[in-house]
């Protein structure tokens, strides 16, 4: 078999491992160009490497750009290093497998271990430096360290690169959305910073100084990743709360699904989730037999929770349902006999409230 036809087939090992071991936060899963790129550059170095050991020529890691070039691809993209280093070690695995079926040496072995431990050292310093250039070029864990102390409540602790005196927004991200914050860092106006919490998790803080809906224009979500926003706060004390704030955000998020949540979409959710089994009661208590699980039951809670979303207006919910005014006030009869006696029908802050902890529960 040529090199370069094993070169393919490696190339195509190792990013299906990879993307198995980590199918929830791979940045190759949503990113098709970002793939193809990895997969040539992964297969030019693979027959490199090839060419090298049936060559016997020596093979210097620092003329294979590819590498630095994947790894600070992996930095953007929030891939946390650890996961670039075992794409390394799955493809050193795949390698040694041909070769061994081809009946190579030990010697050649021994070869490739010590070029893919050189390689592995050349890559994660690439990735940390350009982990360091994103950050503005400041050392990470330093920031890190500064950012911990605020948030430990030292009120007297200044950040020398971001005002706390001001109205903050922070948010909290997971999974690889170094990318996605940076963007939203870069396209926002005013005072910002993101710095990596750890190998998989992002916090931001913008300050405040202007007309602008943060919370609107966060509120898409990456492609991959779970992002949680605060709600604006002043002072140290703010940062702290708006951070709070986020993390739970971005928590209710994961369990729900949800891309990105702001806290006050966020707030009720937790509250609700933390305590399944007195929101299960609450629910049942407001919404009696329309809990049950047909599919005809579950149609006519979105009749309802739609009605009540958009004012109580039978117009209003028939356009956003795409269904006949005829047709929401038949559901809204329909499930009016199925509630309990005394539930405030068509509306009461509990019966909306019983509605969207319904779809919560059932998630």
């Amino acid at each position: 078999m040529a090199s370069s036809d094993r070169a393919a087939r490696v190339a195509t090992g190792v990013l299906k491992s990879v993307v198995e071991a980590d199918a929830d936060y791979s940045p190759l899963v949503a990113d098709p160009l970002l793939k193809s790129i990895v997969a040539r550059e992964t297969e030019q170095v693979v027959d490199a490497i090839f060419q090298s050991l049936a060559s016997g020529a020596s093979l210097s890691v620092e003329t294979l750009s590819q590498c630095r070039h994947v790894a600070r691809l992996a930095a953007r993209h929030g891939m946390p290093l650890v996961a670039l280093v075992q794409c390394y070690r799955a493809g050193h695995r795949i390698v040694q497998e041909t070769l061994v079926r081809d009946g190579v040496s030990s010697d050649t072995l021994m070869t490739l271990f010590d070029l893919i431990e050189s390689l592995i050292a050349v890559v994660s310093s690439e990735y940390n430096s350009e982990v360091r250039a994103l950050q503005g070029g400041v050392n990470p864990r330093a920031r890190l360290g500064e950012i911990q102390a605020i948030l430990a409540g030292k009120d007297d602790h200044l950040l020398a690169f971001y005002e706390l005196r001001q109205r903050h927004v922070a948010v909290v991200a997971s999974g690889p959305v170094g990318d996605y914050l940076e963007e939203l860092n870069q396209r926002y106006r005013g005072p910002s910073f993101v710095v990596s919490a750890d190998s998989s998790v992002w916090w931001a803080w913008f300050g405040v100084r202007q007309a602008f809906d943060l919370d609107q224009f966060a509120k898409s979500g990456p492609a991959v990743g779970t992002v949680g926003v605060g709600s604006p706060a002043a002072g140290a004390a703010g940062f702290r709360q708006s951070h709070r704030q986020a993390v739970i955000a971005r928590e209710v998020a994961g369990r729900l699904g949800e891309s990105s949540l702001s806290y006050d979409e966020a707030g009720l959710a937790a509250i609700l989730l933390n305590s399944p089994q007195e929101s299960q009661v609450f629910v049942e208590r407001q919404l009696g037999r329309a809990m049950s699980d047909s599919t005809r039951n579950a149609l006519l809670r979105q009749t309802l929770q739609s009605f009540i979303e958009h004012g109580q207006s039978i117009r209003v919910t028939a356009r956003h349902l795409s269904v006949s005014e005829r047709t929401v006030r038949s559901r809204l009869d329909a499930i009016g006999t199925l509630l309990p006696e005394g539930t405030h029908f068509p509306y009461s802050l509990e019966l909306g409230v019983a509605l969207r902890a319904a779809e919560w529960i059932a998630r």
